[in-house]
């Protein structure tokens, strides 16, 4: 993922065919079903009907994130081909969500594969999906926080050229 162009209302990404494939693949399994709801506090016995509240709230923002989500990626001023290459813009204004939505996905993934320290992590056949997932997400979050950030980087910008508003 390349940072094409970075506009007032919008940062620009070029994806090969493969990345765009992992980006929406990782989305479309959003929400993901967590182990176990969050809980309130770790030091104390929650109140019960302040946990049923705070699982019932995160229910809900992730019901609308997921209606966001379906509209992002069916809004085909978002994501369109050019070429090879698939055309990934990102409003200003979507980014802190889509941050959002991509470590729901990211941490969600994590807790559904036993919260792993990295050093201690085996990928296996039963555990590839969730790890890709994961890790898929972490890239795409840090080439947003690139973006941010205007940091030229691998994943971030595509140089000089990627100010140019020639297509992919």
């Amino acid at each position: 993922m390349k940072l094409l162009q970075t506009r007032p209302d919008a940062f620009v990404f070029v994806l090969g065919r493969r990345e765009m494939a992992l980006f929406l693949n990782a989305l479309r399994g959003y929400p993901v079903a967590r182990p176990k709801p969050p809980a309130l506090t770790l030091r104390d016995a929650p109140d019960d009907s302040a946990q049923a509240l705070l699982v019932d709230s995160l229910a809900e923002h992730k019901r609308e994130n997921a209606v966001a989500l379906r509209k992002f990626l069916e809004n085909p001023a978002h994501i369109r081909l050019e070429g090879t290459a698939m055309r990934l813009t990102i409003p200003r204004d979507a980014v802190e969500w889509l941050l959002q939505v991509l470590n729901d996905l990211r941490v969600g993934s994590w807790e559904l594969l036993g919260c792993p320290k990295p050093d201690e992590f085996q990928v296996t056949e039963e555990t590839v999906l969730n790890y890709t997932v994961m890790e898929t997400c972490g890239m795409f979050q840090m080439s947003l926080l690139n973006a941010l950030a205007g940091n030229d980087t691998e994943s971030g910008s595509a140089g000089p050229a990627a100010e140019s508003e020639e297509p992919v």
